[in-house]
This record gives structure tokens, sequence and C-alpha cells, in this order.
């Protein structure tokens, strides 16, 4: 019988690259990038405009919801899905007083006070999203690595103390929600595994 291991590391010496090219790159967001989550959930971006990313959560039971991200970072809009369509009654806009491609670049150690505009079924309402900007660390997900900056975002104001921690991968250019933390709860994911969308 061949010996598939050694025959695979043969491969890998002949051509290094040839591991690294299943790595995603923010080329591939033109297809999709999808990220495996804990208990079988997963995350799906897609790039909508040169300004815009598409992000849609769902689990083996199918899509749960879809956010639109300004810069990838920054919420545009969020959506619930209803036995499998977009539920319109449930669409929450999120306004800003620049243009997208002037909302700030995360940063390490950075940080940004950004006026937002919401609004929930024609009821508008004035918030100030507070982002922090940890230190520049590496996260990998299996042979991939990328660059990472964790993010601590905290609205004003807030009924509940809400804080969401994000983690924005340059290298791509899109976030994704690690945890969620409030006066009645704590909510953590778990992003396990990344590659190009089927």
């Amino acid at each position: 019988m061949p010996n598939i291991r050694f025959a695979l590391a043969s491969l890998l010496l002949a051509n290094p690259g040839a591991l690294a090219a299943q790595c995603p790159t923010e080329d591939d967001l033109a297809e999709g990038i999808r990220f495996g989550i804990a208990d079988g959930a997963y995350e799906t971006f897609t790039r909508q405009s040169d300004n815009t990313l598409a992000a849609i959560y769902g689990t083996q039971d199918g899509p749960e919801s879809r956010v639109l991200l300004a810069r990838g970072m920054y919420l545009s809009e969020v959506i619930n899905y209803e036995s499998g369509a977009l539920d319109p009654s449930s669409r929450l806009v999120y306004g800003y007083a620049m243009p997208l491609d002037a909302l700030p670049t995360p940063s390490p150690n950075g940080s940004a006070r950004i006026s937002v505009t919401v609004n929930e079924s024609g009821k508008l309402s004035q918030e100030t999203h507070i982002y922090d900007f940890g230190p520049e660390a590496t996260v990998n997900y299996g042979p991939c690595a990328y660059k990472m900056i964790p993010a601590e975002v905290r609205y004003e104001p807030s009924e509940d103390d809400a804080v969401d921690y994000l983690e924005w991968l340059p290298e791509l250019g899109l976030s994704y929600l690690v945890r969620s933390r409030w006066d009645a709860g704590d909510e953590r994911y778990e992003y396990l595994s990344i590659s190009v969308a089927d």
C-alpha cells in the first residue's frame, strides 16, 4: 500500500505554496468566505459592493440572520430570516453622517467614536457606537494564519450595558462577533475553521 502521508509530504515540499493556496484571501469574498463555528453553525461573508460585505449566520437548520457591514466592520443593516426568507419586519438600518468609505480603518490600540442613526421600521433613534481596538495578534484556523485586531464595541445609550467583542482580520477586510455581554447574559461564539464557500 502506498504511503499516503509520505506522498503528501513530498508534494508539499515540492510545492510549498500548495497548502497556503487553500487559505482564503480577500479576493475570495467575491465567491464567499465561510467560517465554521462550534455546534455546527456557520457564517459566510460575501462582497456586496466596494464598501459593504454581507455576513449570513446560520445553523444546520438554515440561515438565521444577515448583517451588512460597512468596510467589513461597521453595522449597516441587520435582518432575520423566517422560514428560509428574509423577514422585512425585522430589519434594522444604521446610517452614518459620513460616506461609508470615510469610516475609520481599525488600527491596533486605536479607537473610534461614531454617531449612528438607527431606523427600526420607520422609527428613528440616535446612538453613539464606541470602538476600542486592542493590540494586533495572530489567529489560526488549521494551517491558515491571519493577523487579527480585537475590538470592544459599546453603545450609548444602552439600557443593558451591552458590549460586543469582535475580531477584525485586516488581510481579509472583515470582522466577526466572538462574544456579546449584557446585564442579563453572556454569549460566546467559537470560530473553528475557514474555507472558500461552495
